[in-house]
């Protein structure tokens, strides 16, 4: 593939350069060639994409659903469930679950988004038939690098509602939007993690 690419980039530049063609054939050449390029670039990225497996590794502590987390540190943190507020931990190094710290506002439904420094949870679904919704945002922060960590509210989303579409910026922000009752809402806002303000 990359002989293929530079072979055809060689041929663009020199149809460029070359004084002999008139524009009008210069710029069906290259429309030629830019999608010989193109089609190359994605036959390469289909086959990658069949090539990509997932592994299983050690079973949860728990069985849970509908709960969120995030990579963070050495652990993949997962807090929550359908029944119960569980809080489980995946050590990425012994490839092993410990048990975390269970987020104080149970307990479904909410969006996970881990930053650099602390895993939030977003909104929640709770009530003995699922039928409410929280606006509150949990900050889960690891005490010692983890499983276990220190929990703290911060600035409440601006609606009520649960299983919004979230992710971090990798800087200041986490975007968001989306979310229940069904059919589903198209409000979206973004988060200011130092101001802790949506």
């Amino acid at each position: 593939m990359q002989n293929y690419a530079l072979d055809i980039v060689k041929k663009m530049l020199y149809i460029v350069v070359n004084d002999n063609l008139d524009n009008s054939l210069k710029e069906a050449t290259m429309k030629k060639h830019l999608c010989f390029l193109v089609s190359g670039i994605l036959l390469v990225s289909s086959a990658w994409a069949q090539n990509v497996t997932w592994t299983q590794v050690n079973d949860a502590l728990r069985p849970f659903s509908c709960g969120g987390g995030g990579a963070l540190g050495n652990y993949f943190y997962c807090f929550g469930d359908e029944l119960e507020n569980l809080a489980q931990a995946f050590n990425l190094t012994a490839e092993q679950w410990e048990a975390s710290t269970p987020a104080p506002l149970g307990w479904r439904n909410w969006t996970g988004v881990a930053t650099d420094d602390a895993v939030y949870l977003i909104c929640r679904n709770y009530g003995t038939y699922g039928n409410l919704y929280g606006n509150e945002v949990q900050k889960f922060t690891p005490t010692a690098g983890g499983p276990t960590g220190v929990w703290t509210q911060v600035a409440n989303y601006p609606i009520e509602t649960c299983g919004v579409a979230a992710a971090w910026d990798g800087g200041n922000y986490i975007y968001s939007a989306g979310g229940n009752p069904s059919p589903g809402v198209t409000n979206a806002y973004r988060y200011d993690i130092a101001a802790d303000t949506w």
